[in-house]
C-alpha cells in the first residue's frame, strides 16, 4: 500500500484515497493540425512504461478532488516528491513537442 502526500491538503494518506491518472506533463503538440494522424495518435495514446523513476498524475478522489504530480519509482514504489500541477510544470523537466 502506498502512502501518498497530497500537496493541496498537505496530508499523507493511503493509496485508496487517490486515483491514478497516468503519465504526467505530456506536452500537447504546438500545431496539432500540422501533424500526421499517426503522430496525433501517438500523442493521445502512447505512454511510457518505464522501469524506475517516473512522473505520474494522481487525483485526490476522496478528498479535495484536485490533480497533482508525484515522482515515483515503479520498481519499489518509493515516492520521491509530490507537487501541485503548477509546481510540477516549473520544477520537473519534461519533454516538449
Amino acid at each position: 500500500m502506498l502512502k501518498i502526500y497530497c500537496p493541496h491538503c498537505q496530508m499523507h494518506l493511503e493509496e485508496e484515497d487517490f486515483s491514478y491518472s497516468g503519465e504526467a506533463l505530456i506536452a500537447r503538440p504546438n500545431n496539432p493540425s500540422s501533424i500526421s494522424d499517426d503522430e496525433w495518435g501517438d500523442y493521445l495514446f502512447m505512454r511510457k512504461n518505464p522501469k524506475g523513476r517516473h512522473v505520474e498524475q494522481w487525483q485526490h478522489s476522496s478528498g479535495c478532488r484536485k490533480f497533482f504530480v508525484i515522482e515515483r519509482n515503479t520498481i519499489d514504489n518509493t515516492i520521491y516528491s509530490s507537487y501541485t500541477m503548477i509546481q510540477a510544470s516549473k520544477e520537473i523537466k519534461h519533454e516538449t513537442n
